[in-house]
């Protein structure tokens, strides 16, 4: 059975639908390629917790990418390397200037697509296992 809370609708609904603006302008200015890690990383954080949930698990009070795939490593496949970049992004942020920063600084705008287009990825992947 899965679970009630579903993160593409209601007050957990994915970066993805409730505001994909922050990320198409985020990909047009490329002094905004942070606010689009940022992004990403939360789009994934929401889709591997709504993925928990269907397993009946609580997910944890974590936004550890890798953390949360592990306990969903049965039914999806991703790479820890990206994930890990956007742990960086993420996770490593302790004040707003530094949102979406690297440990090299602000991602490039290369880098910004290629998180947007992870994060979309991985989202499309979770949406259609919990149909």
């Amino acid at each position: 059975m899965k679970p009630a809370v579903f993160p593409m609708a209601g007050a957990g609904r994915n970066r993805f639908e409730s505001n994909p603006c922050s990320f198409k302008r985020g990909l047009k200015e490329g002094d905004l390629t942070g606010v689009v890690c940022f992004h990403a990383q939360q789009s994934v954080e929401k889709s591997l917790k709504a993925l928990i949930e269907s397993k009946s698990l609580h997910p944890p009070k974590s936004h550890d990418l890798i953390l949360l795939n592990n306990r969903v490593d049965d039914l999806v496949q991703l790479d820890e390397d990206t994930l890990s970049k956007l742990n960086q992004g993420y996770i490593d942020t302790r004040y707003p200037a530094s949102i979406g920063l690297l440990p090299d600084g602000l991602p490039d705008p290369e880098d910004a697509k290629a998180f947007y287009d992870y994060a979309r990825e991985v989202y499309n992947q979770i949406k259609a296992i919990l149909r």
